[in-house]
Order: structure tokens, then sequence, then C-alpha cells
């Protein structure tokens, strides 16, 4: 498989400070099949998006002791992903629609590009948040969010709607958390989630918890709802030690307890040991080894990574990587074996070269 991924993102500001944010990106994939009978030997396609935003932010209120926020903003995207499929690879990387997260499409409501689907979908999203904070890092806001779809393609059931959230929470050194909640036009709550993080040295605890429900106005079908708690010890400056335990209510076989030994010197080694145990079946379930040689002053890196799947799988990585602001570049050889069938074991051989910025910040250095 080959693709080729650009992105193109520029930030500027207009008139009494007015941001304005635009952000394209066109992607190209191709690939061939060597040895099937069933899915096509070989297809190509392209997928594209686009988004400009316009964001006027306004301090309403302002004190020696809290600050009133009020950021109104219009925002247009299209996204058009249809007619191209790629082939199912058993924990292939083959199969992700953008294994490296060029462009982090995340961050756009409707566009996804790791779904396996393909759809079309132009939207204008207006947006009216306002936010307090104060001195002592409390904050506490809320927003309102209409989405309107402008065209879409018949595949899924896409439509128009609001949504309303509210945020309350606290930003520092030792003590950080945030309160999150998403509702719909009717008033149902769609998402809840909590964070925090307590930092002490040479300690760290943090707990999370996530509920969300089916909202189809964005074509959410799954529901989700899960918490964890994580512990973080650090000994000496270059070994730490982390906890971590996840309680799933919606698919207790994600319900896992996990272990991370790190040993990172910040100059030459890394190295992580990581071991998951399934409360569900109650048993071990996974673990994994990477080590990592830092050279040319930690730009390059050599690496070895190990994954087992307890009964499963085992897959293995070997690879070199370089990058700076200018360019990464990553060459590996992989293979996975299937422990529970005689299947054939698959190799795969990656290169990835990506140019990086080449705005006004990097010209002198980059060209």
């Amino acid at each position: 498989r080959g693709s080729i991924n650009i992105s193109w993102q520029h930030k500027a500001q207009i008139a009494s400070k007015i941001n304005v944010y635009n952000d394209v990106g066109v992607f190209y994939d191709t690939y061939n099949l060597g040895d099937t009978t069933i899915l096509k030997k070989s297809q190509s396609g392209s997928s594209f998006y686009g988004a400009s935003k316009l964001e006027w932010p306004l301090k309403v209120f302002k004190s020696e002791q809290t600050t009133t926020t009020f950021n109104p903003s219009v925002q247009i995207a299209s996204f058009d992903m249809n007619g191209f499929s790629l082939p199912e690879a058993d924990s292939s990387t083959i199969t992700f629609r953008d294994p490296i997260n060029v462009s982090n499409l995340r961050r756009l409501e409707r566009i996804d590009r790791s779904q396996d689907f393909g759809y079309a979908v132009s939207y204008l999203t207006l947006e009216f948040p306002l936010k307090t904070i104060n001195a002592q890092g409390y904050f506490i806001g809320a927003s309102i969010v209409h989405d309107e779809i402008i065209s879409a393609d018949n595949s899924y059931p896409l439509t128009s709607g609001y949504l309303y959230k509210t945020e309350f929470g606290k930003v520092g050194n030792r003590l950080e958390f945030s309160f999150n909640n998403r509702f719909n036009s009717k008033g149902q709550p769609v998402l809840t989630s909590f964070s925090s993080l307590v930092s002490a040295n040479p300690f760290s605890f943090g707990a999370t918890y996530l509920k969300r429900e089916e909202n189809q106005v964005f074509y959410t079908t799954d529901e989700q709802e899960n918490w964890s708690l994580d512990l973080s010890l650090d000994l000496a400056k270059r070994t730490s030690i982390q906890l971590s335990t996840k309680f799933d209510e919606v698919d207790q076989d994600q319900s896992l307890t996990s272990a991370n030994f790190i040993y990172d010197d910040k100059i030459a080694w890394y190295l992580l040991y990581n071991t998951n145990f399934n409360r569900f079946q109650k048993k071990f379930d996974s673990r994994n080894f990477e080590l990592h040689r830092r050279f040319s002053g930690g730009e390059g890196t050599i690496f070895y990574k190990f994954n087992e799947k307890l009964e499963v799988s085992n897959s293995y990585k070997l690879g070199i990587s370089y990058r700076n602001e200018c360019i990464k570049f990553e060459a590996s050889l992989n293979r996975y074996e299937d422990v529970t069938a005689d299947r054939n074991s698959i190799d795969e051989v990656s290169v990835l070269i990506m140019l990086g910025a080449f705005g006004l910040e990097n010209k002198r250095r980059c060209g």
C-alpha cells in the first residue's frame, strides 16, 4: 500500500482581533493484493477535507481576580471519502486510514478518518462559549453549539442539531480537575466526563470517568461507560513505575489492570515494559516491551518493539527513525504471528517520510 497525505494549516488575525483558521488536507491511497479471490486485487482513491473558522475572542469582564471571556465562532467544513475502502488484514497498520494521524481529524466533530466507512458531508457550525476563570485557576463555562448539515450523502443518517455544553474545573501545578457535560436539543445528557490529577513529587494520582450515550444527530451509535484510576511513582531521575486500573461497564472484557516500568536517561536509552491483567477473564491479557537507542542529540532512534496477546498473537517491530522540525523519517520491519490457528505470519515493510512545516518560522532552516 502506498499513501500520500498533504495538509496545510494557517492562522491569521484580521479586523479587530478576529482570528481566522484555515485547514486543508488531501489524502491519496493505492494498494495491491497479491493473493485474494474475494477482495479487489487493486484499488486507488483519494479523499479530502477543508475547514475555515472565524473566531472573535471578547473579554466581557476583567478584574484582579476574575476574567470572563466570550468567544463566538463560525466554522464551515467539508469532507469526502466516498468510493474507497481498504482491505482487512489482522493487526496490520495497512488497514488504517491514517496510521500516523497526520491531520488529527478527531478535532472536527463529524470527520473521523479512523472509521472504516466512507462518506461525504459538508456542514456549518456556530458556537457561543462563555467562560469565567479566577486567579486560583478555577473555571466555569457553558456554550451553545448549532451544527447545520449543508449536504451529505445517503450512506448514514446525518442530521442537523444542537449541543449544549457545560464545564467546571481547575488548572494548576498540584491539583487539576474538570467536569464536562453535553446535552442534546431535548436536554438529555449525551456525554459526561470527569478527570483529575494530583501531583506531589514523587507521586501523582489521577482518576477519569466517561459516559457517552447514543447521539443520532452526530451518528454516535456506540455507548460507553468506563472509569479508571492511575498512580505514578518516580524513582530517582531515570525510572518510574505506573499502575492503572480500568473498569468498563459496557464491555467488561476491556476491564484491565496494567503495570508499566519505564527507564529513560533522557539522552541515549529508553526502555518500557508493560503487562495487562484482564479482570473479567481473570487472566493476564498481554504484555509489551520496547527498547530505544537515541542518536544525533535525540533526533534519531533505533528501536525494537514486542507485543504479546497471550494465547492470541505475537508481533515484532524493528526500525529506525529520525525527526526534527523539517522532516520525519521512519523505516521498520514488522511481523505478526497468529498463534490461535495454522496461518502464515504477516510480514510488513513500512517506510514513512513526512515533510515538516515550511512556513515563516522554519523558512530559514528548512528552506
